[in-house]
């Protein structure tokens, strides 16, 4: 911190939610206190502390988003706010020394990172188009999916569909798992090599489940993943796929799957475990 008398510092491990904590002192041996979490949020990464007074910024998932917290009264009793509360990806952040800016490199659902100058109000003004091509395309169409999981609970994913789909025609539809499973898939306009935007211009639908195990959506739904492994995270999937079906956003006889890392192993174990999906 400015006044050098609070260390800041995160603690995770795999399959359970991160914890941010801070060590205090002043003239004597350091006492370490737990930072309480809002619900449902997740310590991501890039903690920063803002301005004089000992308010301590992160990064943290919730719901398939990445917003900025600031957490003040480290001393007393801790408030936490969000300072992005957009429904936006925040990919980075740094705070001005005065501490009324916030520097981000923010994804939203039509552009991919750019740089935004936020104010602490919660406003922010974008500041570059790295890829202005992106505002000539085709862009999918975005939007979050929820459907009862495994253990009869809510669970969601990020559907991203043709721009041109007419309600009610069944689309082949790929699966696109995340690795991890301490991740999750987010809101935001995504072009890269698993086929987000990509697969969508050819007439597919992109179904990307943050199955049991994903963060964002509380510490139960997270470590609810421990000790069942490849169990009840295929469950959640599965489940995923059949209420899109049930919708008529997809064609059950045109499912595939992907996925990466251990997205990838939960490939194999949907092939495996059912003749539904082709890799």
């Amino acid at each position: 911190s400015a006044d050098s008398l609070h260390l800041a510092f995160t603690v995770g491990y795999d399959g359970y939610p991160a914890e941010l904590l801070v060590a205090s002192w002043n003239r004597g041996p350091a006492s370490v206190r737990k930072m309480p979490r809002p619900k449902d949020v997740n310590v991501a990464d890039s903690i920063a502390w803002r301005g004089k007074e000992p308010e301590l910024c992160y990064l943290g998932d919730y719901h398939a988003t990445k917003r900025v917290y600031a957490i003040n009264g480290i001393l007393g009793e801790p408030e936490t706010r969000a300072l992005t509360p957009d429904d936006v990806v925040i990919d980075a952040f740094s705070v001005s020394q005065a501490g009324d800016k916030l520097g981000l490199l923010q994804t939203g659902l039509t552009y991919s990172r750019d740089v935004f100058l936020g104010q602490a109000t919660g406003s922010s003004t974008r500041l570059t188009t790295v890829n202005p091509q992106i505002e000539t395309w085709k862009l999918p169409k975005l939007s979050r999916v929820t459907w009862k999981g495994a253990h009869g609970d809510d669970v969601e994913g990020i559907l991203e569909l043709p721009p041109d789909h007419k309600p009610g025609t069944p689309l082949p539809m790929i699966v696109s798992i995340h690795g991890g499973p301490t991740a999750c898939d987010y809101l935001g306009f995504q072009y890269w090599i698993y086929g987000r935007t990509q697969f969508s211009t050819q007439g597919y639908a992109v179904f990307c489940p943050n199955y049991r195990g994903s963060t964002g959506y509380g510490d139960k739904f997270l470590t609810d993943l421990i000790g069942h492994e490849n169990d009840v995270e295929v469950d959640d999937i599965l489940k995923g796929v059949d209420a899109l079906i049930a919708k008529g956003i997809a064609d059950p006889d045109r499912l595939g799957v992907m996925g990466w890392s251990n997205g990838g192993f939960l490939t194999n174990c949907l092939i495996t475990r059912t003749n539904r999906f082709k890799a």
